[in-house]
């Protein structure tokens, strides 16, 4: 497969929030994710700022020791889920 040719598919079954940032310089994620990321790589993002806002946001509806945040870089994206 030619770099920057591949297609890459996720289903999921269900999330609480999903955002795909342009350009994978997402530094707050960069750094709850433990280290720089490389393209194609997927990482657990461990106290994520993320969710401490959805939280914030939801009023109390989501609990944060129940969500997990992940994310995904790619060669021009960052793509972050929570999920339960």
């Amino acid at each position: 497969m030619e770099q920057g040719k591949g297609l890459l598919q996720v289903r999921l079954e269900s999330f609480v929030a999903y955002r795909n940032i342009k350009g994978c310089f997402s530094l707050p994620t960069w750094g709850s994710a433990g280290s720089r990321p490389w393209s194609g790589d997927c990482y657990k993002v461990w106290g994520s700022k993320w969710i401490t806002w959805l939280c914030k946001e939801a009023g109390g509806v989501l609990d944060p020791t129940l969500l997990e945040h992940d994310c995904i870089f790619t060669e021009g994206y960052c793509v972050d889920v929570v999920a339960e």
